[in-house]
């Protein structure tokens, strides 16, 4: 097997370094797999390194996020938890759930990333616009770079996103379509947790980190489906107290991480965040 081109070289034994995109305001990260990923390494205790694609830095596959680790390269997410599970012999809720909740996560799963994903994409290839101002991530660029990204970013994001959510279908459909499918789905989710702190009881598994990247987006980022975010407010009250719930536990540092960009992984030594649900 050929030596993989790492990006960090300098690497230290058991540390996890972390590529994703740079902060933006108002949320962690824009990419739900990145906010995913993070949390479940700060969920598990996992000593981990923040490090910035600065926007042109992918995995060998072509993707964000990745990790490397111990000289090695993985990319993908849903290919980054089980290999990291493994390779540090962790004992996770994952590895004790039954059958059949193994079944229940799988289907979750598929209906977190492959269709609330979607409807996400569906929405920001009308709302990419934020992304591009102070309230998004500007902030990372200064110079004749902002001024380009501020006027071309937005035109090229935007067709890139309705390519990607017209081939899948989403993209396809109306406002009010995205909308409806978008609310059945976190009715189905909302469902699913009833009263529960985690969809498997007490403490979150990698279904929980699933939903909270997605969700995060939802709640935290520009929507056309503006029914939604009410209805959840009205109709899916668990799953709001779900996302703040994880925030308040293992994003004490959101305020910082979203209102200073900062990139920091020393998330332990941050004042906890009132957390805002009943107890």
């Amino acid at each position: 097997m050929p030596a993989q081109k790492l990006h960090r070289n300098d690497w230290k034994e058991g540390t996890v370094y972390l590529f994703q995109f740079p902060r933006a305001k108002h949320i962690p990260s824009p990419s739900p797999f990145s906010l995913k990923l993070e949390t479940w390494l700060r969920i598990n205790d996992i000593p981990y390194e923040n490090v910035s694609t600065e926007f042109k830095k992918t995995s060998s596959k072509g993707q964000v996020p990745f990790i490397e680790f111990n000289g090695r390269q993985i990319g993908d997410s849903n290919q980054i938890i089980p290999f990291l599970t493994k390779e540090l012999n962790k004992e996770t809720v994952d590895t004790r759930l039954s059958k059949e909740d193994q079944a229940y996560r799988q289907a979750f799963h598929h209906l977190l990333e492959n269709s609330i994903f979607w409807a996400i994409v569906a929405n920001r290839k009308e709302t990419a616009d934020f992304f591009f101002t102070e309230d998004g991530m500007l902030g990372h660029f200064s110079g004749i770079k902002k001024t380009l990204t501020q006027h071309i970013g937005p035109v090229a994001f935007k067709r890139k996103l309705k390519n990607m959510s017209h081939v899948q279908g989403y993209g396809r459909n109306t406002v009010y379509e995205l909308e409806e499918q978008m609310i059945k789905d976190l009715d189905a989710l909302s469902t699913f947790l009833g009263s529960k702190h985690y969809f498997f009881g007490n403490e979150p598994s990698s279904l929980d980190v699933t939903a909270f990247g997605q969700l995060c987006q939802v709640l935290y980022t520009p929507l056309v489906t503006k029914g939604v975010v009410p209805h959840m407010h009205e109709h899916n009250k668990n799953l709001v107290d779900f996302v703040e719930r994880i925030k308040a536990h293992y994003w004490p540092d959101w305020e910082r991480a979203t209102s200073a960009l900062n990139f920091s992984s020393d998330w332990k030594h941050v004042e906890p965040i009132a957390e805002k649900v009943a107890p």
